[in-house]
C-alpha cells in the first residue's frame, strides 16, 4: 500500500511533467493524495481509486486540461486517467472507472511556502473536520 502510494506521488507527476506544461498538475495531484488519505468531498477519488488494492500499482495521468488564461482563481476542467497494473499485469478494474472528467476552482497563493496554484477548499462544516476540495469528478462511461 505504501509503495503503491508513493506511485502516485511520484510517477503522474513525471509522466504529466514530460507531456504537457502543466503549473495545476502538482495541485491536482497533492488533491487527489489528501482526498485519498482523508476523504475530503471528491466521492470519485476514493482511496481505492487513487492507491488500488494490495498487489496493485496505480498511475494517474491528466489529459484534456482546458484553463482560462490570467485571474488569480479560475475554474479549470481535465479528465483523470488510471492505469492500472495488478500483480504485474496491465489491467482494467470492472469496478472502478478509469477516466474521470473533473472540474476544480485553483486559488493562486503568494504565502510563504506555498506560493504556487492550489486547488481552492471550502471550509469545515459544522460537524466536520476538515474543509471540502472543489474538485469534484464524475465517471466517463465507456465509449464517451
Amino acid at each position: 500500500m505504501i509503495a503503491a502510494f508513493m506511485l502516485l506521488l511520484l510517477s503522474p507527476q513525471s509522466e504529466a511533467a514530460t507531456e504537457l506544461p502543466c503549473e495545476y498538475c502538482g495541485a491536482i495531484f497533492v488533491d487527489i493524495q489528501r482526498n485519498a488519505m482523508i476523504g475530503n468531498g471528491n466521492d470519485e477519488v476514493s482511496s481505492e481509486w487513487a492507491v488500488g488494492r494490495a498487489g496493485d500499482e496505480v498511475s494517474i495521468r491528466i489529459e484534456e486540461l482546458a484553463c482560462p488564461e490570467g485571474r488569480k482563481r479560475k475554474k479549470c476542467s481535465f479528465v483523470l486517467r488510471r492505469m492500472l497494473t495488478r500483480n504485474g499485469v496491465a489491467t482494467v478494474d470492472p469496478v472502478l472507472s478509469e477516466r474521470l472528467r473533473c472540474n476544480a476552482i485553483f486559488k493562486w497563493s503568494d504565502s510563504p511556502g506555498e506560493v504556487g496554484w492550489g486547488v481552492e477548499h471550502l471550509s469545515p462544516r459544522r460537524g466536520r473536520g476538515h474543509s471540502t476540495t472543489s474538485m469534484t469528478c464524475k465517471k466517463i462511461e465507456t465509449g464517451t
